[in-house]
């Protein structure tokens, strides 16, 4: 009697171990799928970062060009602020010394 409980004992961890082999072979599968596709990912993001590198270099080489441009263009637009401060300064004068005439020819009339 014994041995024909060991033998059912053995056939079902039998069934039992292939089946958790099975969903292990396939569960291998899954991941073997999923590590091909971040490959392919991988290849075409660093295929990507290589098609840019160039772009990225010559962004880098003209930096410092344009922010010497900037630097510039602050100095002109500094200059035309206080050469348009100076004119504005003349014109006011010119405004008060034309409505003191006006005055004075006023009180001549």
């Amino acid at each position: 009697g014994d041995g024909v409980a060991l033998a059912d004992d053995l056939s079902l961890l039998r069934e039992s171990t292939g089946a958790s082999l099975d969903e292990l072979r396939s569960q291998l599968v899954e991941v073997q799928d999923m590590v091909v596709s971040m490959e392919g990912s991988l290849q075409l993001a660093s295929e990507r970062s290589l098609n840019m590198a160039p772009d990225i270099k010559m962004l880098v080489s003209i930096l410092p060009e344009f922010k010497k441009e900037l630097k510039e263009a602050k100095g002109e637009t500094r200059r035309l602020t206080s050469v348009l401060d100076e004119e504005l300064e003349v014109a006011r004068q010119f405004q008060q010394k034309t409505s003191r005439d006006l005055e004075i020819l006023q009180q001549c009339i």
